[in-house]
């Protein structure tokens, strides 16, 4: 649950993989050769809790951008 917040924006202050805690993983794991999956991801906290009109609901924004970057290294993930 590392990427709930803008706390990760560039200059622009548009949210940046790369200044994320999720970037270094990637990194770690670009050579791995075994199927890679996170156990859990997603936010109960912060910003992303007030993108969805349900009540205690998330829309998951993260979630394009997190496959995008992690495309190459993972496999799957589960979802929280």
């Amino acid at each position: 649950y590392s990427w709930c917040d803008t706390e990760y924006a560039d200059g622009s202050g548009k949210a940046s993989f790369d200044l994320s805690p999720y970037s270094p993983i990637r990194e770690e794991f670009k050579a791995f050769t075994k199927p890679l999956i996170f156990s859990e991801f997603g936010c109960t906290q912060g910003e992303f809790m007030t993108d969805c009109p349900y009540r205690g609901g998330r829309t998951f924004p993260d979630v394009k951008t997190f496959f995008n970057e992690f495309k190459e290294v993972m496999s799957g993930a589960v979802a929280f």
